[in-house]
């Protein structure tokens, strides 16, 4: 059976208790020279004993999406992070919190930093064949940390345009060209509204296909499928 196991943020900002991002993800902006603590739950859901491994891996935001390394890559952001443990052996059902520290060094580079906070599961089978199978499962915690000095960079976007069109096999689809003007990653969704349709129609609203995800000054496309039954347009689109 596939592997049964979570991770999950516990220690929150108070300035982020009410953002969606700081709930789940690790988000800061600090000083140099700043620690901070963060502890995170671990969660076994196996019918055996699960031996784990916990460590910090680097990260980049490409193509519309967070990436995060997979086999221990350094960063400089990984140098500045600690784990309380790197190692764990949970029983079944079990839990246990752990502690990230993140130290940011005086002579740190200023900017946003990416990472990833891992709980890896390591499986081992052998077939009759003598073929050697080796099962990596691995769950996250992304982090998002800003360094520099005083206000923290704005958090900005722009729509530049929209457009409608249907794809090659006739399903109609919107499109909306987002830019991150600001200084800080944003995870972007939303959904879009038709108005002024035929006969003064409307629909929607319709979600976002999936979340994107750009870095400061990188651009990227937000899709919505309104349905094949869309009449053509044309329509007003929010």
């Amino acid at each position: 059976a596939p592997p049964r196991f979570g991770l999950r943020l516990v220690d929150v900002p108070v300035s982020d208790v009410h953002n969606p991002r700081g709930l789940r993800y690790i988000i800061d902006y600090l000083p140099p020279g700043t620690v901070i603590h963060r502890r995170i739950l671990i969660q076994s859901q196996e019918p055996r004993t699960g031996h784990f491994t916990f460590y910090p891996d680097a990260a980049r935001i490409r193509n519309g999406t967070f990436v995060g390394d997979t086999g221990h890559t350094r960063s400089e952001l990984t140098t500045w992070i600690t784990v309380q443990h790197r190692a764990l052996t949970l029983q079944p059902q079990a839990s246990v919190m752990d502690m990230v520290t993140i130290k940011v060094p005086r002579t740190a580079t200023r900017g946003e930093h990416y990472g990833v906070i891992w709980v890896q599961q390591v499986a081992r089978a052998r077939s009759g064949h003598g073929i050697a199978v080796r099962e990596v499962s691995r769950v996250g915690i992304r982090i998002y940390l800003a360094v520099g000095r005083g206000g923290a960079p704005p958090t900005r976007f722009a729509i530049s345009s929209i457009a409608g069109h249907r794809s090659s096999d006739g399903r109609p689809l919107l499109t909306a060209h987002v830019r991150n003007t600001g200084g800080r990653a944003v995870d972007l969704s939303g959904t879009a509204g038709l108005s002024e349709g035929p006969g003064g129609t409307t629909a929607g609203p319709f979600r976002a296909q999936q979340a994107l995800t750009l870095a400061p000054g990188q651009s990227g496309t937000v899709s919505f499928a309104p349905g094949r039954r869309l009449p053509a347009g044309p329509w007003l689109a929010r």
